[in-house]
């Protein structure tokens, strides 16, 4: 199911924009009279499109938008302006700033569904993080669970390329996480405490579907390992050799991938 997110501090813009939505989507619509709020909103939800008015009080707009743009986990969500003004400077700054499209006020309903339709047909995934499927924002999402502060700077510059990486350095910080991003693999560092592997194993395999995220041990040599209480779904090696290391971990969750 589609899900909006309707951000604008008039309540009759947002109810007609409302109307509009659910007469010609199947979808869900959440709702912020502010940019503060939206982005308070955008912590826990991942919409498929931002619709996003300019003028707005506490956090306007433009400010709105820079913030969501520097955000690795909503850079990629798409936002379509909502503005009465049609000014061919403003319009073009914005585009350079990362807006998909705009729509003017008051609203044309014709062209209003025609320049969504148009931003769903470019988008490249559909976010619906009840049932995880396609759980990403352009990128994977990988929660990394390390406490130690070089190698989780070390699997950023290898990796953020590759995954939208979230960081968390416990076991009950993993799982507050987790209920927010959904994200599709673990790697928990053999690094942590046998507590710590444990809430992220049974706490978080408790909530979903075994398919649904695939969560592996992160050892820093072999010959650590030993027989492990938690069944991961593999193991990766921290091999001294960063390309060798690259290369297992990405055919490991490629391959994971493909398989579901």
């Amino acid at each position: 199911m589609l899900k909006f997110l309707v951000v604008d501090d008039d309540e009759s813009i947002r109810e007609l924009l409302k109307i509009t939505l659910k007469k010609n989507y199947v979808c869900t619509i959440l709702e912020a009279e502010n940019g503060e709020k939206a982005l308070e909103i955008l912590k826990s939800e991942l919409p498929t499109i931002v619709f996003l008015d300019l003028s707005m009080p506490i956090l306007d707009g433009k400010e709105t938008l820079a913030q969501i743009r520097n955000d690795v986990i909503t850079k990629n969500i798409p936002v379509i302006i909502i503005t009465a003004l049609n000014e061919k400077e403003i319009i073009s700054d914005l585009v350079k700033k990362g807006i998909c499209d705009y729509i003017l006020k008051p609203f044309d309903k014709s062209d209003t569904v025609k320049r969504i339709n148009k931003v769903l047909a470019q988008r490249t995934t559909v976010i619906n993080k009840s049932s995880f499927e396609n759980n990403i924002v352009g990128l994977p999402r990988l929660m990394l669970v390390e406490n130690d502060n070089k190698l989780r700077a070390q699997f950023h510059e290898l990796f953020s390329d590759k995954f939208i990486i979230i960081d968390a350095k416990n076991g009950t910080e993993a799982l507050t996480l987790f209920n927010q991003h959904f994200p599709r693999f673990i790697l928990v560092s053999d690094n942590l405490s046998i507590l710590d592997k444990k809430i992220v194993m049974l706490r978080i395999l408790e909530q979903v579907k075994k398919d649904e995220v695939s969560i592996y041990l992160l050892l820093q040599d072999k010959k650590s390992l030993t027989a492990k209480v938690f069944q991961f779904d593999g193991v990766i090696t921290r091999d001294e050799n960063i390309q060798n290391f690259k290369q297992e971990l990405l055919s490991s969750l490629l391959k994971d991938e493909a398989t579901n």
